[in-house]
């Protein structure tokens, strides 16, 4: 038997519309927030509640040909105080380089704050793996001829089905995913979670189109010699006390909002003495483009972050590994309409944000997480929701 459960979010009317995020990485937490601030009533659905938020794939906001402006550009858009996380948590090279390395635990200890006290937003834990499109009333699957959906339902693996207005898939790159690690192949887009097997075949049975992707991980390391280490891969240091980098916080708007409780102080950002940041440079253009070759992964365990182009065997002197690199490959949904989902019948009450729906950066992931919180609330305003 299944647990039917409807979106009862504390501070927004009885009356109003509700939303379930699936999924709360990067985009589904700032969709979330998002839509939570419109006054939609929001559940955010996670397998897990110790990754929310967590930025999975390093410790890299690298932008385009735009540099540093896109980047400054696209945290704008974030609602606060999550701009403001994201900035706190962040270091750039003073001279306008086009990334910024920020501390992904923190962020994400951070993020998991804020969200338990945004009014008309709770989190539920549950691992979906069944999507449904219903009209009002209708508990059973709907047909793909039917015009426009009205609702739709989720069910999670203990069989507890949620229901709301729309539903606004965040699942990353879990859509018929495995992780390569070596000569081991594993199953799920993250080391250690589980593929969204039951998402995907629902989604396949509704008739979406699928492209695959894939994205190399660098390894991680224990640094042993900064130096030594930066030397092997042939990348210039940036001293933390060095005037060549900055921490963000200073274009968080208003005062800062994330200040922890008095006595309980957050964990410091990239307090190593080493562990600042690593400039682009030459060397660092030709294995990684525009990035940083290596980047602090955060302070909690002073790892550092190689990018995918550094072999293994050249830091292996200089650093212990304590990850291998990996390689991901995943299914994302193509030809949504603005994020929205479609059948042959028509738009439905379906969503997908981040790298489920084509997002290939953090910028993208966070800006997709946005906008289409913007698209669904408009959408609901103009069927009534609510009302």
């Amino acid at each position: 038997m299944t647990d039917q459960v409807t979106g009862d979010g504390q501070g927004a009317g009885a009356d109003a519309p509700n939303a379930l995020v699936v999924g709360a990485g990067v985009s589904g937490c700032a969709c979330a927030v998002a839509l939570a601030g419109s006054g939609i009533q929001v559940t955010l659905i996670n397998s897990a509640m110790d990754r929310v938020g967590l930025p999975a794939y390093g410790p890299d906001l690298v932008a385009s040909e735009m540099g540093r402006g896109e980047l400054e550009q696209k945290l704008a858009t974030l609602p606060e105080p999550l701009r403001s996380i994201w900035l706190e948590a962040g270091m750039a090279p003073e001279d306008g380089g086009s990334s910024i390395n920020v501390d992904r635990r923190r962020i994400s200890v951070e993020t998991k704050r804020l969200l338990e006290a945004v009014p008309n937003l709770r989190f539920r834990q549950g691992f979906v793996t069944d999507l449904r499109l219903v009209q009002d009333g209708d508990a059973g699957h709907q047909p793909l001829h039917a015009q426009h959906p009205r609702r739709a339902q989720v069910e999670t693996i203990f069989g507890e089905v949620f229901e709301a207005d729309a539903v606004i898939l965040a699942a990353g790159l879990s859509l018929d995913a495995q992780t390569e690690v070596g000569c081991d192949v594993v199953q799920g887009g993250r080391y250690g979670e589980p593929a969204s097997e039951g998402l995907y075949r629902a989604l396949d049975g509704l008739g979406a189109c699928f492209q695959t992707v894939e994205l190399e991980v660098g390894a991680r390391a224990l640094e042993r010699d900064f130096d030594a280490l930066a030397e092997a891969i042939g990348a210039r240091i940036a001293n933390s006390g060095s005037l060549e980098t900055r921490h963000l916080s200073g274009l968080a708007s208003g005062s800062p909002t994330t200040a922890w409780p008095e006595g309980f102080p957050p964990a410091p950002h990239l307090d190593h003495p080493r562990l600042a940041m690593v400039l682009e440079s030459s060397a660092a253009s030709e294995l990684a483009g525009e990035g940083p070759v290596i980047s602090p992964d955060g302070s909690a365990t002073r790892e550092v972050y190689l990018d995918p182009g550094v072999p293994v065997g050249v830091v292996e002197d200089a650093s212990v590994l304590t990850r291998m690199p990996v390689r991901v490959t995943a299914k994302t949904v193509a030809g949504l309409d603005g994020g929205r989902f479609g059948t042959a019948g028509g738009p439905t009450a379906v969503w997908v944000v981040g790298r489920a729906g084509g997002a290939r950066t953090y910028l993208e992931s966070l800006t997709s997480g946005v906008e289409v919180a913007g698209a669904v609330a408009a959408a609901l305003r103009d069927r009534g929701c609510g009302a």
